[in-house]
């Protein structure tokens, strides 16, 4: 393209110094003309001047000569003045003529370059090669490009009956399965397991999380290598990327744990737990039916359960209580869930 174009702007100065030149031979050509008419027509005027003079001299010559004097003379007049007769006549003639052809030939030279510069104008003014047109529909034509849709990572955990991958299968998301019941999974029935990554898999070998534990962080097609298989009776699935952001945003703050006493208003016996699962509060040393009162930092949530195993009523707190005989639930604790809100 860049070629074509300084080609295009060559041929156009070079068209423009042609048309500038022969306007200046034009021109040239018509003054050269006139300056010859106007010698032709000076010369006339003294041819005239001359012939008059001779007129006016034959005739006192004529008045003071004889008779033969006077025919002399006037044949010597006729003759001279048939002479310029036919000068001015030859002299008219040959500048009318001169005069015409100027004319014409300068009319002509003029309406040829006018034609000649109406032909660069036409050529000019129509429209680009073929192959300029080409390459502007293929330019157009080009599809926009699209970014790939972005999939994201699964999010559930997959467990299987049998070995490699194989029999019944359930899909859990990320939380706490305390009784794998609940869910439909029968007891003590898993073999292998799929992990995608950015989760955590926590198999427990009975219920509320408690016995033998087995953490997962990537596929296992059999359960028997790990001494796990047909053992599992409660599972927790953990996404590591919420784990590790609220890791460290908790580590910016200072820890607050809740504080269960023995009596009210605060008094007696006290205990910290910290955020978790607490199916049966004799495992972590708070006898069983005692918790009269409890204090709950900013956000934290606690709950209270009357039986083991997160069973029968229930109280949810978020604040400071300083006796739980107000909300009939003292002395009635036997399982607590602590979390983070």
């Amino acid at each position: 393209m860049e070629k074509m174009t300084i080609i295009i702007i060559v041929v156009v100065v070079l068209c423009c110094c042609s048309i500038l030149c022969g306007f200046v031979y034009f021109n040239m050509q018509s003054k050269n003309n006139n300056t010859t008419n106007n010698n032709t027509s000076s010369t006339n005027k003294k041819n005239s001047e001359t012939s008059n003079k001779e007129n006016t001299s034959s005739n006192m010559q004529g008045r003071q000569s004889s008779n033969m004097q006077g025919r002399q003379s006037s044949n010597m007049q006729g003759r001279q003045s048939s002479n310029m007769q036919d000068g001015q006549s030859s002299n008219m003639q040959g500048g009318q003529s001169s005069n015409m052809q100027g004319g014409q030939s300068s009319n002509m030279q003029d309406n040829q370059s006018v034609a000649s510069i109406q032909s660069i104008l036409q050529m000019f003014s129509t429209q680009p090669p073929a192959n300029m047109q080409t390459n502007q529909q293929v330019f157009t034509s080009r599809p926009p490009t699209t970014q790939p849709p972005t999939t994201q990572p699964p999010t559930k955990a997959t467990f299987y009956e049998h070995c490699d991958y194989q029999g019944q299968s359930w899909q859990l998301d990320v939380g706490d399965y305390s009784w794998v019941e609940n869910v439909g999974i029968p007891n003590d029935f898993l073999s292998s397991v799929k992990v995608p990554p950015g989760l955590k898999v926590i198999l427990y070998e009975h219920s509320n999380f408690q016995g033998r534990q087995l953490e997962l962080t990537s596929d296992i097609p059999c359960l028997v290598k790990k001494a796990f298989n047909d053992h599992t009776s409660s599972i927790r699935i953990i996404n590591l990327q919420s784990s590790q952001s609220s890791q460290s945003s908790q580590s910016s703050q200072v820890q607050q744990k809740p504080t269960f006493y023995e009596h009210c208003n605060y008094e007696g016996r006290s205990w910290d737990l910290d955020v978790g699962d607490y199916s049966w509060v004799e495992n972590v040393g708070i006898p069983n039916d005692l918790i009269s009162s409890v204090k709950v930092p900013p956000g934290i949530q606690v709950t209270l359960y009357e039986h083991s195993n997160f069973d029968g009523r229930q109280l949810i707190l978020t604040t400071d209580t300083p006796c739980l005989v107000n909300q009939e639930f003292n002395d009635h604790t036997s399982s607590i869930r602590v979390r983070r809100v």
